[in-house]
């Protein structure tokens, strides 16, 4: 780069700089008045053939150095909020774009996500209150309550026993109150849940669903109630439990479900 060349860069550079600006204007009109305080007299005799003056002009430098610096400032001070008002304008216009990008992926992203939500709601359907299953729990939980009502309000315990072949009369009359108790219970068991029972170990059956004999058990008897947290809850002694888990065998629309 040729010396005046990268002088005069140098120059526009710190006239344009946001703190070179001040200094470099300053240092530019400072050089011109002092130009014009000691040169200018003797450049003025030459061009009218006269000698130069002793006192230099010194009032005359000093409003040229205030004008010169207050232009040279001014163009500093132009120049530099047009090159910021250029660079947010470019700002703005990549962060506009970048905006419509980003408005551009998410309208994607909200279609695909409502056409997923359509997806999702023509699978759903709500189940139905008479559902397989709903049934099974509302039965199973009807009987439930039933028994542990009639247990906990059972007559003590008498029961034939063979080692005692000829019980008191006291101990007959237990036994009596003991086997009404139990058969009204049985009863009651035959007319309002045996053959809601049977009918839906009957769907399951139909479905595939394995149901060993429960409902051959059914039929015959009360199905058998464990207590709740005993060693013979879930086993094949706690019937009512194995018709419970006939419900986890098919979904909200009565369809078998595949392991």
């Amino acid at each position: 780069m040729h010396p005046f060349s990268a002088l005069g860069h140098l120059l526009w550079k710190s006239l344009t700089s946001l703190v070179g600006g001040w200094m470099g204007t300053s240092l530019l009109a400072v050089v011109i008045g002092g130009i014009n305080y000691f040169i200018a007299p003797y450049v003025d005799g030459w061009l009218h053939g006269e000698r130069p003056v002793k006192k230099p002009r010194l009032t005359g430098s000093v409003i040229l150095t205030v004008i010169v610096w207050l232009l040279l400032y001014g163009l500093s001070v132009v120049e530099t909020v047009y090159r910021n008002h250029e660079s947010l304008v470019r700002d703005n216009i990549a962060s506009a774009a970048k905006l419509t990008s980003q408005e551009r992926e998410l309208a994607k992203l909200k279609a695909s996500l409502e056409q997923d939500e359509e997806r999702i709601n023509a699978l759903t359907v709500p189940e139905g209150r008479d559902s397989l299953r709903r049934r099974t729990m509302r039965v199973a939980d009807e009987l439930y309550e039933y028994l542990k009502k009639r247990a906990a309000e059972h007559p003590p315990q008498a029961y034939p026993d063979s080692r005692d072949p000829n019980p008191t009369d006291e101990r007959k009359k237990a036994i009596q109150i003991c086997q009404k108790y139990d058969l009204e219970t049985q009863d009651y068991y035959l007319k309002h849940f045996r053959d809601r029972m049977v009918g839906i170990v009957k769907e399951y059956e139909s479905k595939g669903v394995t149901t060993r004999y429960l409902e051959n058990d059914f039929k015959q008897r009360v199905p058998g109630v464990m207590a709740v947290g005993s060693a013979w809850e879930g086993s094949s002694m706690d019937e009512l439990s194995q018709f419970r888990d006939l419900s986890y065998h098919v979904d909200a629309r009565d369809h078998l479900i595949v392991f």
